[in-house]
């Protein structure tokens, strides 16, 4: 789960805005996207490709979408990382909200919160 907004309430934010749970709600980890290694202090969405690994992240703030490669060790946001994004404003999202990952079809679809559309 993602919070893009955690990080402005500073009684809550405790260096965690993506947290990793199970089915039944409890914490298993955690981390901050605010520092390196993804740099983005508004993850609105994210999505897993089960094929390769890689958790991408959208961004209504940069207006982008982050693909978190986990590297060797397969933890996301550490230092053996390797990020990659691509901005959403070319193809006229410009308010990149929820994403989903269609292991079908090997794609990710992307909502916009400003035009209401996938």
């Amino acid at each position: 789960m993602s919070d893009g907004e955690v990080d402005e309430m500073p009684s809550l934010y405790v260096e965690r805005n993506i947290f990793v749970a199970t089915l039944t709600g409890e914490l298993l980890d955690g981390f901050t996207t605010v520092t390196t290694p993804i740099h983005s202090n508004e993850p609105s969405g994210l999505a897993y490709n089960t094929g390769n690994g890689h958790l991408y992240l959208s961004d209504d703030h940069a207006l982008k979408v982050f693909d978190d490669d986990p590297g060797a060790d397969g933890r996301f946001n550490t230092a053996d990382d390797v990020i990659r994004s691509f901005s959403t404003s070319g193809f006229g999202n410009s308010d990149p909200e929820g994403i989903g990952y269609d292991s079908w079809h090997n794609r990710l679809i992307l909502t916009s919160g400003a035009n209401e559309e996938v």
